[in-house]
């Protein structure tokens, strides 16, 4: 029996640190591990495990822009009312629109709701994605650097902006990109009506012939 026990314990212990790969130092008490070792022991995110996307801060409650949409993966923005249309942004602060796509997509909440949060969180996808350059409160000077077609200018950073984007940038906000857009698709489906209907009337018409026929018959 004591012969079987020693087997017993002696196959417990080959299991758990025979493991390939597996650093038995590990488990000694104040013993650094690293992510290697915590996958080992079942710890820490599987491979090909997605990661949790983290929760988004709140937002500052400021924009840059007086009015902006997102047609696509395009946004065109107005940095005042003054302005005589929406221009394509290129860059803000200092990043590129890969960066900032990129930063609204990955830093927190869920991927596919990225022009929600660049609409609505910029300050948090700047937080959180760790781009530089977004005016805090204790700043004096609230304006940002942003690029728009091929030159560069500076907006100010504020919650009135705020405000009229959050009423306005899902309908456009009186952009042209978005009215162009708007048309295209009335008359698509304008285009659509219309052949549906000559195809409906082709049928009825055909129809009709084949009824006649066969009462005469």
């Amino acid at each position: 029996l004591q012969h079987s026990r020693i087997f017993f314990f002696g196959y417990l212990a080959a299991a758990q640190y025979g493991r390939r790969g597996y650093d038995p130092r590990a488990d000694l008490p104040g013993a650094r591990r690293d992510a290697f070792d915590e996958q080992m022991r079942g710890a820490g995110p599987k491979p090909g495990q997605k990661k949790e996307a983290k929760d988004c801060p709140p937002s500052d409650g400021k924009f840059p822009f007086a009015a902006a949409t997102i047609i696509g993966g395009t946004i065109y923005v107005k940095a005042d009312e003054s302005d005589a249309d929406c221009v394509e942004l290129k860059s803000l602060g200092g990043h590129n629109m890969t960066a900032l796509q990129q930063a609204a997509k990955t830093a927190c909440g869920a991927p596919g709701e990225w022009k929600l949060k660049f609409m609505e969180s910029l300050s948090a996808v700047f937080e959180m994605g760790g781009l530089e350059n977004w005016p805090s409160f204790q700043d004096e000077d609230t304006r940002i650097a942003y690029g728009y077609n091929e030159s560069v200018g500076t907006t100010e950073v504020t919650e009135a902006k705020m405000k009229k984007i959050l009423e306005c940038w899902r309908y456009g906000c009186g952009c042209k990109q978005a009215e162009t857009q708007l048309w295209s698709k009335i008359t698509f489906v304008a285009g659509i009506v219309i052949a549906l209907a000559f195809i409906t009337k082709d049928w009825l018409q055909t129809q009709k012939r084949e009824k006649k026929k066969r009462s005469k018959e």
